[in-house]
């Protein structure tokens, strides 16, 4: 599964948003990395196919001015450098990330509806590429493009159609994009905020005297954050550093909630998992056994239960990431790099 992190405060946001992508990256990401931030009322923007490494090597991301933004690692894929996230309204008013699937919701998305209303705001897809039956949104004309672009631009035009802000907008379309996803947001005419809507997918909150932080995973909020809490399912909001609007709505398919009777047996699972599977261990091995607990259909939150597991071993000091690299295509130029991952186990 993707990674995301934002970050809102006192101190500027790229060195931090850096450093909380290199904690979590590792569990499946960083095949693609892409950051933005707000300062003086425009958005900066740097993505590679890649790591948070060559992320700094081949760009000035961690130069990126603002103490507001947004940073996401992706999982394996094919594009190039413009299927990294975050994605930019034609206008670059916003800039989306977005991490989960369909789910259950596979077929049930209007994307017709979607495409007609982009084709008559004669948007650009700035990730279309030639449609060869992989994965993606079609545009027509044999082109296909990200649907997590095709999800941001949907959601500018719903800010203008609608008149509503971005956390409005995201929570909106997925009347119409039904997933089971989480995305996270910044306005350029909204600077002191971070938009999100969930559903299903893992995002959490925490607080230190410096500012607000959110991340896929606690283990990648600094040391001094406290109060860290996960964002309720099937809610949309608006956090800043002084509040937090959060607003919940109903999906078709409803999320499962997480009941806290059953995570000592899904602990075990994991304890059994890591004992017995082969190293290297990654972490969407566990993530899956969690979701042997659910019943076909079921929409619910198994990667946000292994990553609070994974978190529990981690504040007890007995987690055990050992990295390893793998290799991964390039897709827009010649070679391949090395992509770090994490191997997990317990001491």
């Amino acid at each position: 599964m993707c990674n995301i992190a934002g970050y809102v405060g006192d101190r500027r946001a790229a060195p931090i948003l850096i450093e909380m992508m290199k904690r979590e990256e590792g569990f499946d990401a960083g095949h693609y990395t892409g950051i933005a931030t707000i300062s003086e009322g425009r958005i900066h923007c740097a993505k590679v196919v890649g790591d948070v490494r060559r992320l700094l090597e081949t760009t000035d991301a961690m130069d990126l001015p603002g103490n507001i933004g947004v940073i996401h690692g992706r999982t394996p894929g094919f594009g190039g450098r413009s299927w990294a996230h975050p994605f930019l309204s034609n206008d670059e008013r916003i800039a989306c990330v977005f991490n989960g699937s369909l789910g259950n919701y596979a077929g049930k998305q209007d994307r017709e509806y979607v495409l007609e209303k982009l084709k008559g705001r004669n948007v650009t897809f700035d990730s279309a590429e030639p449609d060869d039956g992989r994965s993606g949104f079609g545009i027509g004309g044999g082109r296909m493009a990200h649907t997590s672009e095709a999800l941001t631009l949907f959601a500018r035009y719903l800010m203008d159609e609608e008149g509503i802000p971005l956390h409005k907008a995201l929570e909106l379309e997925t009347k119409r994009m039904p997933e089971e996803i989480v995305a996270v947001g910044i306005d350029r005419e909204d600077s002191e905020a971070i938009s999100f809507m969930r559903v299903g997918a893992p995002m959490n909150v925490g607080r230190s005297r410096t500012g607000v932080y959110l991340a896929t995973s606690a283990i990648a909020f600094p040391d001094d954050v406290t109060e860290a809490t996960s964002l309720p399912s099937e809610s949309s909001g608006r956090i800043t550093v002084d509040d937090a609007y959060v607003h919940r709505f109903e999906m078709p398919i409803p999320v499962e909630k997480v009941d806290p009777r059953t995570l000592p047996e899904m602990e075990r699972a994991l304890l059994d998992v890591v004992a017995t599977e082969p190293q290297p261990l990654k972490f969407d091995v566990l993530a899956r056994r969690i979701g042997w607990f659910y019943r076909p259909g079921q929409s619910h939150q198994a990667w946000r239960i292994a990553y609070e597991i994974v978190g529990k071993w981690h504040r007890e000091g007995r987690l055990v990431l050992a990295p390893f690299t793998e290799k991964y295509g390039l897709f827009d130029e010649p070679g391949e790099i090395d992509v770090v991952q994490f191997g997990i186990s317990l001491k």
